[in-house]
């Protein structure tokens, strides 16, 4: 008993102790092709329970943040995650922090649906938003989608960007507030 709370809290320890500044891929292709040399704003980490479920970065030619310019979100996974799991994780992120009507959910989840890939540890998922026009979504620097709806690619951007989100810590990291 007494080692297996040992394991436990060692577990539990060593997964708050990850570096939020923990390496992503410097300057993908897909960052590269946006971005040129520009270093990322923040980076954070997202837990699933206590575990790190998958790192975010933010990317912009400004100095601060803004739905009003140009920038980028990369999410390399942690671990493993189905399409299914991830659609269903992102409708009901995406539901708390903007009201979405039934409509708009039963679209959106159609959307997602249509190009969502499985994730393996280490992929890479780049959203591209566009102020205007549209939002780019890579995977592993494969173009998937480009969704011309804004009010569905800022409510996806709002999974962490809203400051209501669920990934409070995660979006103060990205935005460099921490």
């Amino acid at each position: 008993m007494k080692k297996t709370l040992i394991l436990f809290f060692s577990l539990f320890f060593s997964a708050f102790a990850v570096n939020a500044d923990s390496p992503l891929e410097e300057n993908s292709i897909v960052i590269q092709e946006f971005f040129g040399s520009k270093k990322k704003m923040g980076q954070g980490t997202v837990y699933k329970f206590i575990f790190p479920a998958y790192d975010i970065s933010l990317w912009s030619k400004e100095k601060k943040w803004s739905y009003h310019h140009l920038f980028a979100l990369e999410v390399k996974a942690r671990w493993d995650s189905s399409k299914e799991e991830m659609l269903e994780s992102t409708i009901e992120v995406m539901k708390r922090n903007t009201e979405l009507t039934e409509a708009q959910e039963k679209e959106y989840t159609a959307l997602l649906n249509s190009f969502y890939p499985d994730l393996k540890e280490g992929d890479l998922i780049t959203v591209v938003y566009v102020p205007c026009q549209k939002i780019f979504f890579y995977h592993n620097n494969k173009l998937l989608k480009t969704p011309e709806d804004m009010i569905f690619a800022r409510a996806f951007c709002d999974i962490w960007l809203a400051p209501k989100t669920k990934y409070r810590s995660a979006r103060e990291a990205i935005l460099g507030l921490s």
